[in-house]
């Protein structure tokens, strides 16, 4: 282009050349002429001949060099005319390029945009599955730990009921050994003094028999007295064996009452703590199933909030 614009200089600066040295040529021959005609009066009709040719010499070259700036200019448009549709159809590639480079980046950009999307969407739904996962396993950590500390509570509280029980036991049999030792105590007393009654008693029916003056007689009532205190001995004895016989067996009887209402209590605390313990492990794994459901409702939101990232619609930015 720059080399055609030169050429056109170069055309212009020649075809104006040529017109100034026809113009001072038709100067000089105006000069010429008015000249002759001063000094050649009388050769008029063959200077306006001459004349007459030089017009029409005149008019040959104008009409020649109209003819030839037509060609220059006919040229110069075409020239002009092929830079002019070079340089649009330049421009319009030029633009067409822009427009794909701009659509090339929206597209990249779009991409990219993209693409980060799903990284976020993902790492938002892995972050919130994951939450979800420690919630979990937060809230099992927790419902086991209530479950020891309830129910070693329980279990407390069992053992002391039954250290109640075997409180109860104890002092009460005790009492009770207690009371039958001191019933059978009396019974001693009682008993010596019978037996001191009977001592007596014997003592005077003996010396009785022994004041009989006929030895017969006397050996006889001395064998009736010993008999007789054989067997009031025999009775005596039997009377106190059976009524320690029946203190031990009311104090058995009392003894057995006492266990068997301390080993009930023992049972019901045992089977209070039982029941509440497996009240305690109900709750435990109700507390675990809502901790799963809870899990598995944040999971399900967390897919749903990686859809929603996904499919947001965000207007792609300007280049």
């Amino acid at each position: 282009m720059e080399q055609a614009d030169k050429k056109g200089r170069a055309q212009r600066e020649e075809l104006k050349e040529k017109q100034r040295e026809r113009k001072t040529e038709r100067k000089a021959e105006g000069v010429k002429a008015q000249s002759w005609a001063k000094e050649q009066i009388g050769e008029e009709e063959k200077l306006v001949e001459k004349g007459k040719q030089q017009e029409k010499a005149y008019k040959k070259r104008k009409e020649e060099d109209s003819k030839a700036y037509a060609e220059f200019r006919k040229k110069k448009d075409a020239e002009e005319k092929f830079l002019k549709d070079r340089e649009e159809l330049r421009k319009k590639e030029r633009t067409e390029q822009l427009a794909y480079l701009k659509e090339l980046s929206n597209q990249n950009r779009l991409r990219m945009r993209q693409e980060k999307r799903e990284r976020e969407a993902e790492d938002t739904k892995e972050q919130l599955k994951k939450e979800a996962d420690q919630g979990m396993h937060r809230a099992r950590i927790e419902a086991a730990s209530r479950e020891r500390q309830e129910k070693r509570r329980l279990e407390l509280a069992a053992g002391k009921e039954r250290g109640k029980a075997d409180i109860f036991e104890h002092e009460h049999i005790d009492q009770i050994r207690e009371d039958a030792r001191g019933s059978q105590a009396k019974l001693k007393v009682q008993e010596r003094t019978e037996e001191d009654q009977l001592d007596g008693r014997i003592a005077r029916e003996r010396a009785r028999a022994n004041g009989y003056p006929n030895p017969g007689q006397r050996q006889t009532e001395l064998h009736r007295v010993e008999e007789t205190e054989r067997m009031e001995r025999k009775k005596l004895r039997d009377k106190f064996m059976k009524m320690e016989r029946d203190i031990e067996v009311q104090a058995s009887k009392e003894i057995m009452q006492i266990q068997a209402k301390s080993r009930k209590m023992r049972d019901d605390a045992t089977i209070e703590e039982r029941k509440k313990k497996f009240d305690v492990e109900i709750q435990t794994h109700q507390a675990e199933r809502q901790a799963e459901k809870d899990s598995a409702r944040k999971k399900t939101e967390a897919d749903q909030t990686e859809k929603n990232i996904l499919h947001s619609e965000t207007p792609p930015e300007e280049i």
